[in-house]
């Protein structure tokens, strides 16, 4: 279904977004038997509460894609990872 989804000629809505995020990533479908692959069968189905399936696009992209801030008791420690910008007095 991956597979079918990415070479699709026409995609739209959210199948579209979809398509342009895991273009930004470099990854392999392996084709694997029904067999071998049953622990992830449950996961390729999405659900409501009742239990049938459902399409909707419930949650909007910029929540998905969303970048998370980071706490201010550690932006001493993303500056210096990110800049190598020392702590003012630190050596």
């Amino acid at each position: 279904a991956l597979k079918y989804i990415i070479n699709n000629p026409n995609p739209s809505g959210r199948i579209a977004r979809w398509i342009i995020l895991l273009q930004k990533f470099e990854f392999d479908i392996i084709d694997r038997s029904r067999k071998k692959h049953v622990n992830a069968d449950a996961l390729s189905q999405a659900y409501d509460g009742l239990g049938s399936s459902c399409d909707d696009d419930d949650l909007p992209d910029a929540t998905l894609l969303s970048l998370d801030t980071i706490p201010t008791e550690y932006i001493d420690i993303w500056n210096y990872m990110n800049e190598f910008k020392f702590l003012d007095g630190a050596n």
